[in-house]
């Protein structure tokens, strides 16, 4: 398509899409503050993270078999995430100079690739589209922080950021060529790059944990599904046929992680997995569960997360002129979406919870939730904007007072970036502190090994540095596992605490 064709047809979608009017653009300047604050304490707070539990066994195992051997070893003995592995085995590489660093590029990348995702929806607005898409991008990753229930183990400690932050990065990168796809022009064909690209992201999102790649998967089979339902597989194909490439990606990944040898070490710690009936109604209890806590723990989040893409919807400025017959047909479209779309929520949420209730019998650990929140919230993002859109487009409601109407949202939008991004924002700096005290500690402790080691000491005894984020340190047996992890970093033979 030439470059005075993409004028036009985003010229006619600005049209029927619409542009969101003064008010909202006001706003976007005003919101977007509020969450670059929450991610500037948050990249503060990051420099204070080092090797902490299950970090020195990465650590440990890179240092004393190498990269490769490490991608062995766990796959045959402890897990099949293979990009999780792989990720984590090349920052050990750097050592614990990167830690530090992890968190501010992970919340770079996870931003900025939202960022990119969500431009091609906003860009023909003519006064702020990057804003646009960058609020968004923010809201988004705002709401997941601060709806998770361990902020420390998901999102500042290694491990866990490695684990469950890192798909969501690879998952808004391939949710950024969907939506590329979306302006195509239906008589082009989808090159084989971006088809190769969509299988290959998905494969590496799904091969970070089993929760992510059970999540992925169902997600884009009720993508496809619902696309064929609504028998817009045709006008869409482009997007069909990337949602078939991520599918294919996805079953990729699981498969790779299910037939993994060391899946089979790992369930001899666990018991036995339920059975089949056990299974889903275990899960169907835990999505259930899973989004009661997420919507009434988290109440301020999930209300930005809900009224401030329904106020962009209903803030939406159609100067189109459409026919009554196209507008009847899109509004039964948005009224079916909307009654339809909790419900599918609902089993993508629930196969969240599948690999937990397989594994462990039990909820998901605390440091997993930000992987289904990312979904749940995503959705939630996307059903209210629909909803602001069909409201504006009811005849009663065009008879209130817009005015009125207009400075409601702003109020109340106002006093929840208040009560939320301020509020997270003030925990995490109290924090502060306490990490920074942390961090001295731990250098001061590994300059004191690694001078023990020049000495030529094979066996110390230290004082504990306490936990952090209720993670544990070193024990005062030398067969912990922590211990055992630790000496062999430092190639030592024995560590106590004291």
């Amino acid at each position: 398509m030439s470059n005075s064709e993409h004028h036009e047809q985003n010229r006619i979608d600005s049209k029927r899409f619409g542009t969101v009017q003064k008010p909202g653009i006001v706003f976007l300047r005003f919101g977007l503050v509020f969450f670059l604050l929450v991610f500037a304490v948050s990249i503060l707070f990051g420099t204070y993270s080092r090797y902490v539990a299950d970090d020195w066994c990465t650590a440990r195992r890179v240092v004393t078999d190498g990269f490769w051997e490490a991608q062995r070893f766990w796959y045959t003995k402890w897990s099949g995430r293979f990009s999780f592995t792989f990720l984590i085995s090349a920052v050990e590489t750097i050592g614990p100079r990167f830690v530090p660093f992890s968190a501010a590029l992970l919340l770079i990348l996870w931003v900025s690739a939202l960022t990119w995702a969500f431009h091609p929806l906003v860009k023909q607005h003519p006064k702020a589209p990057r804003l646009l898409s960058l609020l968004v991008a923010s809201l988004v990753v705002y709401v997941t922080l601060d709806s998770m229930p361990n902020l420390y183990q998901s999102f500042f400690w290694q491990t866990g950021s490695f684990t469950y932050i890192a798909p969501l990065v690879f998952a808004a990168l391939y949710l950024g060529i969907v939506i590329q796809s979306t302006t195509h022009s239906n008589q082009e064909r989808i090159s084989y790059v971006h088809l190769g690209s969509g299988a290959l992201l998905t494969m590496i999102a799904g091969g970070f944990s089993e929760m992510y790649v059970a999540m992925q998967t169902v997600l884009i089979v009720i993508a496809l599904g619902a696309l064929y339902l609504s028998k817009h597989s045709r006008k869409y194909h482009h997007v069909v046929s990337l949602l078939f490439a991520g599918l294919v990606g996805s079953v990729v990944a699981m498969i790779i992680i299910i037939i993994a040898p060391g899946n089979a070490v790992r369930m001899l710690a666990q018991p036995s997995p339920p059975g089949v009936v056990e299974l889903i109604l275990l899960s169907l209890k835990f999505g259930l569960h899973f989004i009661g806590k997420s919507v009434l723990l988290h109440p301020v989040p999930a209300a930005l997360a809900g009224l401030i893409p329904l106020s962009f919807g209903f803030w939406m400025k159609n100067d189109a002129v459409i026919d009554k017959a196209e507008y009847t047909r899109n509004n039964r479209d948005r009224l079916i979406f909307l009654l339809v779309t909790p419900v599918a929520a609902y089993f993508i949420m629930v196969s969240a919870m599948m690999p937990s209730v397989y594994g462990v019998s039990a909820y998901p650990p605390d440091r997993a939730l930000p992987v289904p929140q990312f979904g749940f919230t995503l959705i939630v993002i996307l059903w209210s904007f629909f909803a602001g859109v069909t409201l504006k487009g009811l005849t009663w409601v065009r008879q209130w007072n817009q005015r009125l109407v207009t400075t409601l949202l702003l109020i109340s939008i106002g006093i929840l970036l208040i009560a939320g991004p301020l509020s997270l924002t003030y925990r995490i700096v109290i924090e502060i502190p306490s990490a920074k005290a942390f961090a001295a500690k731990w250098d001061e402790r590994d300059m004191l090994v690694r001078s023990a080691v020049n000495e030529g000491l094979t066996e110390i005894e230290l004082a504990t540095i306490g936990r952090i984020g209720d993670l544990p340190d070193i024990r005062e047996t030398s067969d912990h596992w922590i211990n055992v992890c630790f000496a062999a970093y430092y190639d030592l033979d024995l560590v106590v605490s004291e």
